[in-house]
């Protein structure tokens, strides 16, 4: 592992997104979907780290894993929403990261004060799969992760549709781990949904306010906290 400072990420960050080639003309909407896309044509999901994980229970480094999506442009979940985060804070967009049954992805702050989701992780895999693009035979690993719908059904989609995905209600065992997640025994997704919604739907605001479960549904929300082991 590289032994990157707060300086090193934030300029590999910077790199990335001037990558991306976002104008001032772009509106909020159009930002997200680039960032959005240069996830979907530019970065490949790491199988081989997926199957490791989940069949032989080998568990990588978390800022190693964010340091391959910066420099090899290859991750999982959990490192992809982390930098899918920090490239829509680039665009003055704000981001958090959510866990849903084990599975990361984006709540995201839309201009007219609403929230939607993004599932970069899922757009990836919908790719792979229609292009046959997937190192791993295994059929019960293909099954496990082989997502539904359409690439842009995981862009930028509200809480009814992430029901109809798969990222809802449902009841999972994992309590915590021994990264800067947490997981509670029902979807964290719906958890959020009913939370925000409770405030009036002003999330942002969610940062002030003293509720007790906030770090529930936050990871790494900044990006100091890549350099923490």
């Amino acid at each position: 592992m590289l032994n990157l400072s707060y300086i090193d990420y934030d300029k590999l960050i910077s790199d990335m997104y001037t990558e991306i080639n976002i104008t001032q003309l772009d509106n909020t909407l159009q930002k997200r979907k680039k960032i959005f896309d240069f996830f979907i044509n530019n970065i490949s999901y790491d199988y081989k780290k997926l199957y490791e994980l989940r069949f032989k229970n080998i568990r990588c480094d978390r800022r190693l894993e964010i340091q391959d999506v910066l420099i090899r442009k290859k991750g999982i979940c959990n490192s992809l929403s982390v930098i899918y985060k920090l490239l829509l804070e680039k665009a003055n967009i704000y981001s958090m990261c959510v866990c849903i049954k084990g599975h990361m992805i984006n709540l995201v702050q839309n201009d007219n004060g609403t929230f939607s989701f993004d599932d970069v992780t899922k757009g990836i895999m919908k790719k792979d799969f229609n292009n046959d693009n997937i190192e791993i035979k295994s059929l019960k690993f293909l099954d496990m992760i082989r997502p539904i719908g359409d690439v842009y059904d995981y862009f930028n989609y509200s809480y009814s549709t992430a029901l109809k995905l798969g990222q809802g209600i449902e009841f999972f065992s994992n309590k915590y781990t021994k990264e800067t997640i947490y997981w509670l025994p029902v979807s964290t997704i719906d958890y959020a949904y009913k939370l925000i919604k409770k405030k009036n739907y002003d999330y942002l605001n969610l940062k002030n306010d003293k509720i007790k479960d906030y770090r529930y549904i936050v990871s790494l929300p900044d990006i100091s906290l890549i350099q923490k082991g």
